[in-house]
């Protein structure tokens, strides 16, 4: 007589549950199900550092087990779109300045609900600020893209800031003190409310780089652009999201 097989893992058996009451008698049919559930249970799961790729042993534990499994690729690993966002936060405390001419000024403000930095961009002269440097570990060429944060103590709605963000990228055995490149410039208007918060994103550009480059920007503010820079107070800069796929 062929053996009766278990219906795992396709569906789950109920040859045990169905129709079953008090006094019946358990054929073999029974237990050839139970033996054969058990074999396609363990060859699901598998031995202990299985080497069958379908086993859930092996894509659990195994490093070469990649999409799905131990390890995620960047793609699956993704949100909408099927591509993975790396981002980075600047706060205002992080950038490098210094109390010098040229430089933001860096203001530690005690607010009514919570204290916080923010660098103060004059409102007649160019000033600058420097992220801290970064290591890019997996630059795919694409565009990077960014994000200013920040408020004024100022209404007037027709009024603007130019926010101009350059680079500068080392590769290994490049000269550290390098100079920068610009990369892009935008503009941002105050609300309607003084010290409300300004998000201003800036255009996207592609910097020229490769994978484990060390990256620095450049944040400044093009204040005595009369054209396009018309705010007539400080630009006080909260912090700067960067981004890339």
């Amino acid at each position: 007589m062929a053996k009766t097989q278990s219906a795992f893992p396709t569906t789950i058996d109920n040859t045990l549950q169905v129709d079953r009451t008090a006094g019946d008698t358990i054929t073999s049919e029974s237990y050839d199900v139970i033996e054969d559930a058990l074999f396609e249970l363990e060859t699901k799961v598998g031995v202990d550092t299985s080497a069958v790729a379908t086993t859930l042993d092996y894509k659990l534990m195994n490093a070469a087990s990649i999409d799905p499994g131990h390890l995620h690729s960047s793609t699956s690993a993704s949100g909408a779109g099927g591509t993975a966002i790396k981002r980075v936060i600047f706060p205002a405390s992080c950038f490098e300045t210094r109390a010098a001419a040229g430089w933001a000024a860096f203001v530690q403000t005690q607010g009514t609900n919570f204290d916080y930095a923010e660098l103060d961009y004059d409102k007649d002269t160019d000033e600058v600020a420097y992220t801290p440097p970064i290591q890019i570990r997996d630059w795919a060429g694409g565009a990077l893209s960014s994000t200013v944060i920040w408020k004024c103590n100022s209404t007037t709605t027709t009024q603007s800031a130019t926010w101009v963000l350059s680079y500068a990228a080392n590769s290994n055995d490049d000269v550290w003190d390098t100079a920068v490149t610009q990369g892009v410039s935008g503009t941002g208007s105050p609300t309607a409310s003084a010290e409300d918060t300004i998000i201003t994103a800036l255009p996207t550009f592609t910097p020229t780089m490769t994978t484990n480059d060390v990256l620095i920007l450049k944040l400044y503010r093009n204040a005595d652009d009369a054209t396009f820079d018309t705010l007539a107070v400080d630009a006080k800069l909260l912090t700067m999201t960067v981004e890339w796929v």
